[in-house]
């Protein structure tokens, strides 16, 4: 009874439990030893426990009525960012005795942060709450929450937890007892961290190539705070169906698509959010494509610029322009094809070619098409040559445009306004009138273009009658002249000598020495006579200025008996050889 009576005097209650005694006090043993007088009285109660053979076990408040404060949670984690609780409960006497005995009551309830006694010094604000409006750290305006009362509760809640916010943290009361006050120790230590996002396989870079296989982890630097519900961003958009206990991200295989910055979060709390982490897929050129500015119609002359465009991560390293084939580069490097004034040469079909470390991508081939005016219009004219009177012609107009030739005009120069509309301009039964010089003019949207002239010309029926006769007249003067050198030759080479091969007496051959020739000899090899036009060749058609022409006659005077054969000719034996008579119309 004498230690439970100590016990009391101390404002303490005992309880025996087998092999355990358990004693709350007002403070534990190491504070009543310091208090004046009551250090030999403690030792003693100390000693008289151990003569029982018990265990002193000092916890502060397992009694009611107590002064005491409890920390369920000595060391708490929480991520930046994030909201922290700070359960707290706390405990004190139901009354106290000054003069007369007092209802014990709390006026004051405090947090404060790194103080052991909880109790400012000069010029320094400890406080992160204080009910009665002392002086609170201007870092924690607006983010404490007091979740407690003044009876038994003292919970305190800390919203967007800094990485400052580390430390230690203190509750302490006050009562109406000019005596009753009490700080809880040791408090509650914060640690802050905060989430933090990786990938794996690692690598130097956060480039991966599309088609591999990555996963991405969130997990915490230092401590493992109590949130296990994560949620996952993606460029700052949560995504969805991620809001589980899980903190990896699995791509399998990863594609373009997946690039971007990533950052998870616990959920609910998208202040505490992880810094972002950049997914870099990298593929090779796709989607490459040419297009043409300015769009629409390209007009010959104008400033025309084609643009290659592709998709590709690294970014293209090369471009090359080809026309037609790959078989000639245009160009290099460049993105722009330009054409200054650009001409129906360029038309054709274009493509392009992009390239990175990655492969390379060829466009689909784009028609360039440069419009332009009718050019190297011509006339051509069917048959060719001569046209004879009463025939049929052709003329025809060839031009070389885009669009092509929407209108065609025929004129004849000295003529007047058009003749004809179309390429093809045909004259039927044409006569002498016709005959000049014929020209065309192409035109299309464009502009237009006017040919060389073509010449026409026609040739009367009469003029064609004398074709014939001039052409026998030519031939019949070649048969003659053929057929008397003939004769004359194979005359010579019978009676010439054989060892001189000319002719002594000028009477025995067709040659003579030179200056020996007769008149008679002269003419003996023909004679060209006109002969007179009967009246029934003057009948056959008074129109033909030349009829008909007796072309040759060739005679020989057969040989005697008696003439021997080696006689010599005279004037008188040699006959006409040739006769070309030739009628005249009277």
């Amino acid at each position: 009874m004498g230690v439970e009576d100590s016990l009391r005097s101390w404002g303490a209650t005992l309880l025996i439990l087998p092999a355990t005694i358990r004693v709350s006090t007002v403070e534990d043993l190491s504070i009543l030893r310091k208090e004046e007088g009551r250090e030999a009285a403690a030792m003693g109660v100390e000693d008289s426990l151990r003569s029982w053979g018990a265990t002193l076990l000092i916890l502060p408040g397992v009694l009611c009525g107590q002064w005491a404060v409890w920390y369920p949670e000595r060391s708490v984690c929480a991520v930046r960012g994030s909201s922290v609780v700070f359960n707290c409960s706390y405990d004190y006497p139901n009354t106290f005795t000054q003069y007369r005995e007092y209802k014990l009551k709390v006026t004051t309830v405090m947090w404060c942060y790194n103080d052991e006694d909880c109790i400012p010094g000069p010029n320094t604000v400890i406080y992160i709450y204080h009910s009665g409006h002392g002086p609170v750290r201007f870092n924690y305006w607006g983010r404490v929450e007091y979740l407690g009362d003044k009876q038994k509760t003292c919970t305190v809640k800390i919203k967007e937890i800094r990485t400052s916010d580390q430390g230690t943290y203190r509750f302490r009361f006050e009562t109406n007892d000019p005596k009753g006050k009490w700080a809880g120790d040791p408090g509650v230590s914060l640690s802050v961290t905060e989430f933090k996002v990786w990938r794996s396989p690692s690598g130097e870079t956060a480039a991966v190539r599309e088609g591999d296989s990555v996963t991405l982890t969130c997990d915490t630097v230092s401590c493992s705070p109590a949130q296990t519900q994560l949620t996952w961003f993606k460029n700052d958009q949560p995504l969805p169906h991620t809001q589980t206990a899980a903190n990896t991200l699995h791509f399998n295989p990863v594609s373009s698509g997946h690039s971007g910055l990533y950052s998870c979060a616990p959920r609910d709390t998208a202040g505490s959010r992880s810094p972002p982490f950049p997914l870099d897929v990298q593929y090779a050129p796709r989607s490459t494509s040419v297009s043409i500015s300015p769009s629409g119609e390209i007009a010959e002359g104008s400033s025309v610029t084609l643009t290659c465009s592709s998709s590709a991560n690294p970014p293209v390293k090369n471009y090359s322009w080809f026309k037609g084939n790959r078989n000639f580069v245009l160009q290099e490097k460049s993105k722009l094809l330009s054409f200054l004034k650009i001409s129906p040469d360029d038309s054709g079909q274009y493509f392009c070619v992009t390239n990175n470390s990655l492969g390379e991508k060829q466009s689909a081939p784009i028609q360039l098409d440069v419009k332009y005016a009718p050019r190297s219009t011509s006339v051509s004219i069917s048959p060719s040559g001569e046209i004879a009177e009463g025939s049929s012609v052709t003329l025809t107009c060839s031009s070389s445009a885009n669009p092509p030739v929407k209108n065609y005009s025929w004129f004849k120069i000295n003529g007047t306004g058009p003749l004809y509309k179309g390429p093809n301009y045909t004259i039927i039964n044409i006569s002498s009138a016709d005959s000049g010089q014929y020209y065309c003019e192409a035109q299309n949207e464009i502009g237009s273009n006017r040919s060389a002239a073509g010449t026409v010309d026609v040739l009367s029926k009469s003029s064609l009658s004398l074709v014939p006769a001039l052409a026998g007249a030519f031939a019949v003067v070649m048969v003659v002249g053929a057929a008397v050198a003939v004769i004359c030759i194979w005359r010579r080479k019978k009676r010439l000598p054989a060892e001189e091969g000319v002719m002594t007496d000028g009477r025995q051959g067709c040659s003579r020495a030179p200056g020996h020739q007769t008149a008679e000899e002269e003419n003996m090899y023909s004679n060209i006579e006109g002969l007179p036009v009967t009246g029934r060749e003057q009948a056959r058609g008074t129109a033909v200025q030349q009829s008909e022409v007796s072309y040759a006659t060739v005679q020989f005077r057969p040989r005697t008996a008696q003439e021997p054969e080696g006689r010599d000719l005279t004037a008188g034996d040699l006959v006409i050889y040739s006769s070309v008579t030739q009628g005249s119309i009277s």
